[in-house]
């Protein structure tokens, strides 16, 4: 499968329905032993919202894509959107990885997820930004979703000058035999949560390990770590 690469100097706006009532996606797949294609967007401005979907996938052998978002100036994922990689077959699912923003913003039930329901490894996320912001019930999340099966979650590592969580949460799972993943996150200045959770579970196996660095961590209401 071919890759996806999108560069907008001023900005990338995926926003509203289209006539026909579905949403905004920009994905790739792979159904057989090739590894699907990455999906790279690169621009100033990236705001993502009405339950918009950027998604990699594989439902086979083959790797899933990964999928690499930049902007300079600030990312936005708002209303149910969805930046995801998932595998549902043995081949393991793509990283993502943001960086090079000033500002990442998820709110309103938007999620930053790698999941995985077959065999594969779930894939890893790794963030980079000056200031972070997951408020409304939304979060980031590495998963594994089948009992049946040993494999293990993708990790979480964040890394930010500030970091505030309000109803939000981060969080590695798994269902399985397979581990949950770890959870860095890497502050230089301060933590702030209010009704938030930091957590690692697994049903049949070890948690990960959650890692966190931070000059100041200030936690509020009923927040979990």
């Amino acid at each position: 499968p071919g890759n996806v690469d999108i560069f907008a100097s001023k900005s990338i706006v995926l926003s509203g329905e289209s006539p026909d009532k579905k949403n905004n996606i920009i994905s790739t797949v792979t159904f057989g032993s090739a590894s699907g294609g990455n999906i790279t967007l690169r621009t100033g401005e990236f705001r993502a919202t009405d339950e918009s979907l950027i998604t990699s996938s594989t439902t086979d052998k083959g790797q899933g894509g990964n999928i690499v978002l930049t902007a300079s100036n600030s990312i936005k994922l708002i209303g149910g959107s969805r930046l995801s990689t998932s595998s549902a077959g043995t081949g393991a699912a793509g990283n993502l990885k943001i960086f090079d923003t000033k500002n990442l913003t998820i709110q309103d039930g938007a999620l930053i997820a790698a999941s995985t329901v077959g065999k594969g490894r779930g894939g890893n996320i790794d963030i980079t930004a000056d200031t972070v912001e997951i408020k409304g019930i939304s979060g980031i999340q590495s998963a594994t979703l089948n009992e049946v099966s040993n494999a293990n979650a993708g990790e979480v590592k964040l890394t930010t000058r500030l970091l505030n969580i309000n109803d939000g949460r981060i969080s590695t799972r798994s269902v399985n035999q397979g581990q949950a993943g770890k959870i860095t996150i890497l502050v230089d200045e301060s933590l702030n949560a209010s009704d938030g959770v930091i957590s690692t579970s697994s049903r049949q196996s070890s948690g990960g390990d959650i890692n966190i660095d931070a000059r100041d961590i200030r936690l509020f209401g009923d927040t979990d770590i």
